[in-house]
């Protein structure tokens, strides 16, 4: 191992005699000396770098604004960063500042406040940039009047008790940091005239809480209990994303795992993913804005806003929340690789793409309209996360599969896009992708779909078992297809215009079967988001693979590139076993992933009663699998809570389903991971 970690292991062994949590403090100093000599001998980001001053100084052959180093002068004011002024060979060095990590008693005494409950947050002045006057003076470096740190259990400052800040109330923010009233916190906050005062820090999150991660890490949450930082075993994340520090020429640069640069820090001021960023006033309200004058942070009388959604402080203690950004859990984007390619695909106006949504009723919105029995596929978790991935993907949810909730009357009030002539009707003995097939053998009544948005193709899936034939298109323009036996099909008309208008599907001769249909747009690139649930259904009804139209045998006919995969609750409350819950997803997924096409594990929400095998191993298994198959995850039990959270936030219906507002959320953190 390398000396830090072998420094580290020895100061954080396992159960050290006086508190297992508590090192020895001289420990800890040691390990951060040991950090320092390793950085005084690293020399990267420098152009020049010498051990004394008096060696910088008689080295005069470099050109004006080169940066140099001095990192081992006896005379410590001499330990700095100097920029180099004048011709090359004549001219002087100037300090202009500390080195990086050189001094670790700041460091210290960080970790000091720590151990007592406290995280101070007090810098050093003159470090952002705003206008004092009303958004119309000169931009100018803002002091730090008032040092303040946030107590680990903080709230909102309308319920915060006393103690909750700590800060510097003497000696007009110089002296050492106490205990504050509330009105002394009110005051230092200026929270009573309504204005925030700039200090420095990242402007787009506050950082309200700082709580030990269920992993072992430190996490410091924002208000809404998500997790902004996290630390362990010596890295650090922002948001779920691993990045780190380092010098990139004369500005300290904040990379993700990736390279990519998030924070830019130099002489020119504070950039964030390559834009500037500025304090300022507007009007009553203090914000922070890019160059542009995008507001990214707003404070005013009405609260805190950030991009313009309402920050609001948690209703429940961030001890009970697991700080997971939408509750997506791994993020790792060489995982869903062909879904990444795919999607650059439709991006770059090259070619079209799928997501397969599997599941059971909870995909496919039941109860969604509102009330119990109010089913609406327009309000289920596939609409929703194409109304999430937006115009930027042109995506849209314009398909059928299966029967998905209802297998008799009411088709059109379940989905209001469909119209059943007389003739067409389902058999059990026929399930394919979303249920019971859509069969006709007896009549040419049309079965119609009018899309809510502008469209010109329909692709229609079709399994045919004996000769058939049938027309599909729109009014006066329907084309004939005769389509080969024993095999899935899928027939692509396009009609003369894009519009809104009815599709129709009339069937000419013998049995015509239709696992499915989308609509879409031709002439846009882009993504549609298939919804393939059906009522009732356990893992083993997906994973059936009997027959060559079988919902498993016909997954990878969909062309999709990603399958969102959630199942589990009818497993549970029909006491299925955890194991042959198990053995059914593998097939699943392997089934998948031998197509060459990623998946996406979705844990549906957390259910209400008891069973013989309690909801937690199912889950368990879940999260299992998607780290063995190293699956991204998304877990709408964590997002919604507990189901009794959940229903005093009125997310649910009954025990097993959500509601309008609760599908809406639980979509939110499969968007979340197709748009990494």
């Amino acid at each position: 191992m390398g000396q830090i970690r072998d420094a580290a292991n020895a100061t954080y062994e396992d159960g050290q005699s006086s508190n297992p949590d508590k090192p020895e403090k001289s420990l800890i100093r040691r390990l951060f000396g040991l950090i320092e000599d390793i950085i005084y001998g690293l020399p990267q980001g420098y152009d020049v770098s010498y051990e004394t001053r008096a060696q910088l100084y008689a080295d005069l052959n470099w050109a004006a604004g080169k940066i140099g180093r001095v990192f081992g002068d006896s005379n410590e004011a001499y330990i700095g960063i100097y920029k180099k002024s004048g011709a090359s060979g004549s001219g002087s060095w100037t300090r202009i500042g500390p080195l990086p990590g050189g001094d670790v008693s700041e460091l210290q005494a960080q970790v000091d406040l720590l151990e007592t409950g406290k995280l101070d947050n007090t810098s050093a002045t003159n470090r952002i940039l705003g206008r004092r006057s009303s958004g119309t003076g000169a931009v100018e470096q803002l002091a730090t009047v008032r040092g303040l740190s946030i107590d680990v259990d903080g709230v909102g400052l309308a319920q915060m008790p006393e103690a909750t800040f700590k800060g510097r109330v003497a000696g007009a923010g110089t002296g050492a940091p106490t205990d504050m009233t509330v009105a002394q916190a009110r005051a230092a906050l200026n929270y009573e005239a309504d204005i925030v005062e700039a200090v420095d820090g990242e402007a787009a999150a506050r950082l309200t809480s700082v709580r030990p991660g269920d992993d072992g890490s430190v996490v410091f949450g924002d208000s809404i209990g998500f997790a902004v930082y996290r630390f362990l075993d010596g890295l650090m994340k922002y948001r779920g994303r691993p990045f780190l520090g380092d010098l990139l020429g004369a500005s300290l640069a904040i990379r993700d795992a990736l390279g990519f640069v998030l924070y830019r820090l130099s002489e020119a001021g504070i950039a964030f993913k390559g834009r500037q960023v500025l304090a300022d006033f507007l009007g009553d309200s203090f914000v922070i804005k890019d160059s542009l004058g995008f507001v990214l942070l707003r404070a005013d009388k009405d609260g805190i806003s950030h991009m313009g959604q309402p920050l609001t402080p948690a209703t429940t203690s961030p001890a009970d929340i697991e700080f997971n950004r939408h509750a997506a859990k791994r993020t790792d984007v060489r995982s869903i690789g062909v879904w990444q390619k795919a999607r650059a695909g439709v991006v770059q106006g090259a070619a079209r793409t799928a997501v397969f949504c599997i599941g059971d009723s909870n995909m496919m919105g039941w109860n969604a309209g509102g009330s119990s029995g109010t089913h609406n596929r327009l309000q289920s978790i596939p609409m929703v996360v194409s109304k999430l991935l937006g115009k930027a993907l042109s995506a849209t949810s314009e398909n059928y599969f299966g029967r998905a909730i209802i297998a008799d009357a009411g088709y059109e009030t379940y989905d209001p896009r469909i119209s059943v002539g007389a003739g067409w009707g389902a058999t059990s003995s026929s399930n394919s992708l979303g249920g019971e097939m859509w069969v006709n053998s007896t009549t040419t009544n049309v079965l119609g779909y009018t899309p809510t948005v502008p469209c010109d193709t329909i692709d229609v899936w079709v399994a045919i078992d004996a000769a058939a034939s049938l027309e599909v298109g729109v009014a006066g323009s329907l084309t004939p297809y005769t389509p080969a036996t024993g095999s899935i099909v899928k027939l692509t008309y396009t009609a003369p215009a894009v519009a809104i208008q009815q599709f129709q599907i009339k069937r000419i001769s013998g049995g015509v079967r239709l696992i499915g249909w989308d609509c879409y747009d031709s002439t846009k690139k882009g993504v549609s988001v298939l919804g393939g649930g059906k009522s009732g259904w356990r893992s083993d009804d997906y994973a059936h693979a009997a027959g060559w139209f079988s919902p498993r045998s016909a997954l990878l006919s969909t062309g999709a590139s990603v399958f969102v995969l959630s199942l589990g609750l009818n497993d549970w409350s029909e006491e299925r076993a955890p194991e042959l819950f198990e053995a059914s997803m593998r097939e699943i997924i392997e089934t998948i992933r031998g197509g060459g096409k990623d998946v996406i594990m979705v844990i549906p929400m957390t259910p209400n009663g008891s069973r013989t095998w309690a909801w937690s191993e199912y889950r368990a298994i879940m999260y299992d699998l998607a780290a063995e198959y190293d699956l991204p995850l998304a877990d709408i039990g964590e997002v919604l809570g507990t189901w009794g959270a959940a229903n005093t936030a009125g997310l649910v219906t009954d025990n097993l389903h959500p509601n309008l507002y609760g599908y809406g959320v639980a979509a939110s953190p499969i968007a979340y991971l197709l748009n990494l």
